[in-house]
């Protein structure tokens, strides 16, 4: 077998003061390789959704690293919704930080206001598990007792008559009494984030086949809701205006134009 022979040339300056022998370490093996440098990647994207409070509560902790000539703020009261963008002209470095006006969980569970209605055992349960949201609680309890053993009494009256002359008219009159009470108070938020308030809501019939279902319907809660509706948005427009009075303030629906 043919040996592999390596040549080493080892050039000494001085021999002449050379007093101990030279070692030479011959290492074998891969040399390690260099270490990748990581690529260069887009900054991640973080626009944000939340409460109403949220790009004021945003803004008021980092305005200090915010350029406000680069940001504006857009205020649509239709929807209830604000949304902060700052780094407007910047593609990479652009954030939405977005606030709505939402109902409390709790209040859009409770189904007040909307045509889905309640089959008396399932509102039972519910009213159980959500006291909570009683003043009294022991008026929640009696409300349970009378949901478990519900019962309603319908009535359904029908006209027709025909006139000579040939008109015809068609009366269908139904009406449903029930052994529960006509209404009920609740003290629960109406919005997310906000404090809680006292609402009356008032229980309504509507029969559908053989099944009788329950209405949760609460005027007070409405008439809130349209109070309420430019007072929320204005009170986090004053905030703004206190810490960052530059800021640029616009009415208008939120678009993908002045959004994105």
């Amino acid at each position: 077998m043919e040996e592999n022979k390596q040549k080493i040339i080892i050039n000494v300056s001085n021999p002449e003061k050379l007093t101990d022998p030279i070692e030479v370490i011959l290492r074998e093996g891969a040399a390690p390789k260099a270490i990748e440098e990581l690529p260069t990647k887009e900054p991640l994207s973080c626009n944000l959704d939340g409460i109403i409070t949220t790009p004021a509560n945003w803004l008021e902790k980092r305005i200090k690293n915010v350029e406000l000539s680069e940001a504006y703020l857009v205020v649509d009261r239709e929807n209830m919704q604000i949304a902060l963008v700052v780094n407007e002209t910047d593609y990479y470095n652009k954030r939405v930080i977005k606030g709505s006006v939402e109902f409390s969980e709790i209040f859009e569970n409770f189904r007040i206001n909307q045509e889905k209605g309640w089959l008396p055992e399932k509102l039972g349960q519910f009213i159980r598990l959500n006291r909570s949201a009683f003043a009294d609680t022991s008026v929640a309890a009696e409300l349970v007792t009378k949901l478990r053993k519900f019962n309603a009494d319908v009535k359904v009256k029908l006209e027709k008559s025909n006139e000579s002359n040939g008109s015809r008219s068609i009366v269908y009159d139904q009406q449903v009494t029930s052994s529960l009470p006509t209404e009920f108070t609740i003290n629960i938020p109406l919005f997310k984030g906000d404090s809680k308030g006292q609402f009356t809501v008032e229980i309504d019939h509507y029969v559908d086949g053989a099944d009788c279902f329950i209405v949760l319907v609460s005027p007070s809660a409405n008439d809130a809701v349209e109070k309420f509706r430019d007072t929320i948005l204005d009170r986090e427009i004053e905030r703004f205006k206190q810490f960052a009075p530059e800021l640029v303030i616009i009415d208008g629906a939120l678009t993908d134009n002045n959004v994105k």
